[in-house]
C-alpha cells in the first residue's frame, strides 16, 4: 500500500470524524460537549506522539520548565484545545452571542481605531478559539476579510469555509495575494489575520519569542503600512462559560518594519504567558528545531 493511498485514507478517516464531531456537538448541550472535548483533548495528548513532543519542547524552551511541570502543562493545553473548539463544531449562533457567549475587554480601543476610517488589520493567534473573533466582529456589524492558508483537506477546507460564510466573512487565501485585502481596507472595513507564525509561499522574519526565533507574516504590517491604518491585537480565550476578547494597544503604522513588528511580538508573548495552555505549541514555527 503507497504512501499516497495511506494519506488518502488518514485524511478522509479526518474528515468523517469531524463531520461526526459536529454532529455530536450540536446533538448534545454545550456543558457535555465542553467536558467531552475536553476529556478528548487530553486522549490526543497521548495518542499524537509528535505533536506531544513539540508541545514539551516549547513549554520547557519558554518557561524553563522541568519533566513534571511540562507534562502537566502539555495535558492542559490539549484539554483547553478540545473544550476551544466547541463552540466552532457547535456553530455558535446569533443567539448564543446574544446570552453572552462571548465578552470583551478593551473594546474602546478597537471602536476608536475603526472610527478613523482608515480601515484596521486585526492581529491574532492560535490561541483559544480564535475563529470566534471574526464570527463575533462581523455579528456585532464589522465588515471583516479572514486571510489564511487552504487546508490540507479541500472538505475540511469548506467545513471551514462555510463557517466563515455563516457570518458573512469574507474569506481571502494567501494564494490570492494582497489586493482584495487593500481593498478591504481601502473601504474602511477589517481585515483578521493570524500573525504568529507564517507559512512557506509568504514574505517572512525572524522575530525572538521566548528568546527562541520565530518565523512572523510580515504581509500584516506592509499591508497597514501602504494604507496608513492601525493594527489591533486581538486575543481570545476560555474562561469557565464564555470566551473573552481582549483588545490590546492598536500599533500605529508609522516606523521601521521591524519596530511594528517587534513591538506584536512582546505583546503576543506577554499574552501567552499570561494563558500558556490556550496557545497551540505543537503549530509552532520554532518548536521542530
Amino acid at each position: 500500500m503507497g504512501w499516497r493511498f495511506k494519506k488518502r485514507i488518514k485524511n478522509y478517516a479526518i474528515y468523517l470524524f469531524t463531520k461526526w464531531l459536529i454532529r455530536f456537538n450540536r446533538a448534545t448541550s454545550r456543558s457535555f460537549s465542553l467536558k467531552f472535548c475536553g476529556l478528548l483533548g487530553k486522549l490526543i495528548y497521548f495518542l499524537l506522539r509528535e505533536q506531544r513532543r513539540k508541545t514539551l519542547k516549547g513549554l520547557k524552551m519558554a518557561f524553563g520548565m522541568g519533566p513534571k511541570e511540562s507534562k502537566e502543562l502539555a495535558r492542559e493545553v490539549f484539554f483547553n484545545l478540545g473544550r476551544n473548539a466547541v463552540d466552532t463544531l457547535r456553530r455558535a449562533g446569533p443567539r448564543d452571542f446574544r446570552e453572552g457567549l462571548v465578552r470583551v475587554k478593551g473594546w474602546e480601543r478597537f471602536k476608536e481605531a475603526y472610527r478613523r476610517g482608515k480601515g484596521v488589520v486585526g492581529l491574532t493567534a492560535h490561541l483559544g478559539n480564535w475563529e470566534l473573533i471574526a464570527a463575533w466582529l462581523s455579528w456585532k456589524g464589522y465588515p471583516i476579510t479572514v486571510v489564511g492558508r487552504r487546508l490540507y483537506d479541500s472538505r475540511l477546507d469548506r467545513l471551514l469555509v462555510e463557517y466563515r460564510e455563516q457570518w458573512k466573512e469574507r474569506n481571502v487565501t494567501v494564494s490570492q495575494g494582497a489586493k482584495p485585502l487593500l481593498a478591504t481596507l481601502k473601504r474602511g472595513e477589517v481585515v483578521g489575520v493570524l500573525a504568529d507564525r507564517g507559512g512557506k509561499g509568504v514574505r517572512r522574519g525572524a522575530f525572538p519569542l521566548f528568546g527562541r526565533k520565530i518565523l512572523i507574516p510580515l504581509g500584516p504590517f506592509l499591508l497597514a503600512q501602504k494604507v496608513g491604518c492601525p493594527l489591533v491585537p486581538l486575543f481570545i480565550h476560555l474562561e469557565k462559560n464564555f470566551h473573552l476578547i481582549e483588545v490590546g494597544q492598536p500599533i500605529e503604522p508609522a516606523g521601521e518594519l521591524t519596530t511594528l513588528v517587534g513591538r506584536w511580538v512582546e505583546i503576543l508573548e506577554e499574552f501567552i504567558r499570561r494563558y500558556p495552555t490556550h496557545w497551540a505549541w505543537m503549530g509552532a514555527n520554532w518548536l521542530a528545531n
